[in-house]
């Protein structure tokens, strides 16, 4: 038995390797299209935006607010991956190496147009007053740790130490949060808190 194979495709203008927990800050702009439309932009294969990572704000519990009210500010001093992008269509034979700077093949750029020659692991763009890419990485430390006991794609549950790391790279350590951490995650951080504070 046989089946016809029909295969369809569509052409995208953009591609943009953003997640559900990062929002798109354009300065001068009310519309990504337009953003993407400039000029500036012919030359470029993809764009690349910086992150601005949003800390707990010290609150351990979830509460029924806007994210907005209960994380107000961005903290730029805070350099983990610190860049994503998006990708032009219509580029014949690309590989995507990876969801940050997709493709070091490619001609990039950064939100002003300039060329760039940014890795995925920082940025020579400081200006955030003009662009930047909203990431509640970790919201409060309830939030934090429901998303670990979720599980996720690029983060095995055997490789928890490393998460709580990076939780703590950006918030600040307190008692309150190393317990519930312990609690909620029934897993005993008390050996390595050393390694934790001196990050």
């Amino acid at each position: 038995m046989t089946l016809a194979h029909h295969e369809q495709y569509i052409i995208l203008n953009y591609l943009i390797f953003y997640e559900i927990d990062e929002y798109i800050f354009l300065k001068n702009y009310n519309n990504i299209k337009k953003f993407l439309g400039e000029s500036k932009f012919n030359n470029c294969e993809t764009i690349q935006l910086n992150w601005l990572f949003h800390t707990d704000n010290n609150n351990v519990y979830y509460e029924n607010k806007p994210i907005k009210i209960r994380f107000p500010y961005g903290d730029r001093s805070v350099k983990v991956t610190a860049i994503k992008s998006i990708l032009k269509g219509k580029i014949s034979n690309i590989t995507i190496n990876c969801a940050h700077k997709l493709n070091e093949n490619l001609k990039t750029c950064d939100g002003f147009g300039n060329r760039t020659n940014l890795t995925g692991a920082g940025t020579t763009n400081l200006d955030y007053d003009y662009y930047f890419i909203d990431h509640y990485f970790c919201k409060s430390t309830e939030e934090f740790i429901n998303k670990i006991n979720k599980g996720d794609v690029l983060w095995s549950y055997d490789n928890v130490l490393e998460r709580i790391k990076v939780y703590f790279a950006i918030n600040k350590v307190t008692n309150e949060k190393i317990d519930y951490i312990q609690k909620h995650l029934n897993y005993n951080i008390s050996f390595n808190y050393s390694r934790i504070i001196k990050i």
